[in-house]
């Protein structure tokens, strides 16, 4: 029996990293999976619950803490990874926070998407929207924290991964943008989008 796929994915104990390690489970393939969580006690009890969930499987996932705006974090993580496994095939990096507060007012939110962002403040460190509208962030340090998580994190977790991902014989990265995934902002007005161009707008503007 050949050796199954070691798959990391952060931010895996809620949301669209849940989903994802809930789809491997009932994969028909064999896969090691290594939830990655900011606290071991809800990443036990993600796990926990995606054994009620698919309570049979040819796969096993396992918790790891890695916070990704943690540099610390991130290091023991993969020292972790490396006792343990010794590789990655995969590296989905999925955990990311989203604290802009004139595009996520909650007043325009129902209780569940409201969560959601709250769970995104949470892993910046706090509620960097709400601060910047209380006056305790300015602009440029709300923007600097989002970029921090957001394209600051994803990369350290890759750069400091990437040795163990380059033992792969069959590696793959894969980055997630949840955001723009939910039907709710979308639907709700979070997250506007521009009307689509009008029908004939290629032909008046020349394009063939």
């Amino acid at each position: 029996m050949t050796d199954p796929k070691i798959v990391l994915i952060t931010g895996a104990n809620t949301g669209i990293g849940y989903q994802t390690v809930k789809a491997l489970l009932k994969s028909d393939k064999r896969y090691l999976i290594l939830l990655g969580t900011r606290s071991l006690s809800k990443g036990e009890a993600a796990i926990d619950s995606l054994k009620t969930e698919v309570p049979e499987s040819s796969s096993s996932v396992h918790p790891i803490v890695i916070d990704i705006a943690s540099d610390e974090s991130i290091e023991a993580a993969s020292k972790e990874v490396e006792d343990k496994w010794g590789r990655i095939d995969t590296l989905i990096n999925n955990a990311g926070g989203w604290p802009d507060p004139f595009r996520s007012p909650l007043n325009q939110v129902d209780n569940r998407s409201s969560e959601r962002l709250r769970h995104s403040f949470r892993l910046l460190g706090a509620d960097p929207g709400w601060e910047f509208k209380a006056g305790r962030l300015t602009r440029r340090e709300l923007m600097e924290k989002t970029f921090d998580v957001n394209v600051s994190g994803a990369y350290i977790v890759t750069e400091t991964l990437m040795l163990l991902l380059l033992k792969s014989s069959d590696a793959r990265l894969v980055f997630v943008t949840s955001g723009q995934s939910s039907l709710t902002a979308f639907s709700n007005g979070t997250m506007p989008l521009p009307p689509p161009p009008g029908a004939g707008l290629a032909q008046r503007n020349g394009i063939r």
